[in-house]
């Protein structure tokens, strides 16, 4: 008896010494796991959480630029309707309507409305009045600049489209007598009599387009946000490159520069002939890029378009991480 008790007792006494340790190693294990869970849960909701601000903030940066594309683009239009109005007042005018295209009076009425429109955009704008034979007879331009008067212009579509359609016209883009890149607004010049309606000429307005656009956005550093424009055929008229202006877009020059890039084709093709708002984000030759379009409409169609064109937000946290 006395045998088997001492037994017992060194049984459970070893019992007790074991028993602890093995708790610790279990505790330690668990405190390890727990630990271990933690941190992955740590670095997996921190890293969702990092994906969802920047997700939250490139979403926010393309409404932003959405919206900034659409007040440029209604900007120009604005400011185009503003010089139609212009134009048409100096057509409807009395010594217009009477005949005279080339007196004193009628020449202090061009230069009236010349300082009119150049207080706002001061850029070196050509106002004329043109008669029916394409030849201008009149015109205001820059100081230091030569005259047109005399010049015939019949040839020009511009024109053409002026004396065939009787109403306003905004070109497309073309290269002036002076080599810079230019567009026209025109307003026909109309005597109405008993006898009927009687075509003598128009009124128009010359502008360089790098210049004009420049008024509105970034135009000339290309590492920054920029505004570029095109024309209704798809025509660059301002981009910060200037061996694109008066480019097509679909010519092989640009499609070289861009390589062929679908997205952006689709992008352009969308505002441009289409005539519909659109934004992508896509890989340029250099990096990603974010382009906004948005159409301006004038004479019931596209004319011109506005673009946008920026760094996504993710590619500006990769570049600075």
């Amino acid at each position: 008896m006395g045998l088997l008790s001492n037994v017992k007792r060194s049984l459970k006494k070893g019992g007790l010494a074991l028993y602890p340790l093995s708790v610790k190693k279990t505790v330690v294990v668990f405190i390890f796991i727990i630990i271990t869970v933690s941190f992955v849960f740590f670095f997996y909701f921190q890293q969702q959480t990092e994906q969802s601000i920047r997700d939250s903030m490139l979403e926010q940066q393309k409404q932003n630029q959405k919206d900034t594309t659409k007040a440029i683009a209604q900007h120009i239009r604005s400011d185009m309707d503003s010089i139609i109005g212009r134009l048409q007042g100096i057509s409807h005018s009395k010594q217009i309507q009477q005949g005279d295209l080339t007196s004193n009076n009628t020449k202090g009425l061009l230069k009236s409305y010349y300082l009119q429109m150049n207080s706002s955009n001061p850029v070196d704008r050509l106002l004329f009045i043109m008669d029916k034979e394409g030849i201008v007879r009149l015109n205001m331009v820059p100081e230091g600049q030569p005259t047109f008067v005399g010049g015939n212009f019949s040839h020009l579509e511009w024109v053409k489209e002026a004396k065939n359609t009787l109403s306003p016209q905004f070109s497309d883009g073309f290269v002036g007598a002076d080599g810079k890149y230019r567009i026209a607004v025109t307003y026909p010049i109309i005597i109405n009599s008993s006898g009927g309606s009687n075509y003598i000429g128009l009124v128009g307005i010359v502008m360089p387009t790098v210049e004009l656009y420049g008024y509105y956005g970034n135009i000339y550093d290309i590492e920054s946000k920029y505004l570029s424009v095109l024309d209704s055929k798809g025509v660059l008229l301002a981009h910060p490159l200037p061996s694109l202006v008066g480019k097509p877009f679909n010519g092989s020059f640009f499609q070289n520069v861009s390589a062929y890039n679908k997205v952006l084709n689709n992008l352009i093709s969308t505002v441009v002939f289409s005539g519909k708002p659109s934004s992508a984000i896509y890989e340029f030759v250099n990096g990603e890029r974010l382009t906004s379009g948005y159409p301006i409409l004038l004479n019931g169609k596209t004319q011109y378009s506005a673009f946008i064109i920026t760094l996504p937000q993710q590619s500006i946290q990769k570049s600075t991480a």
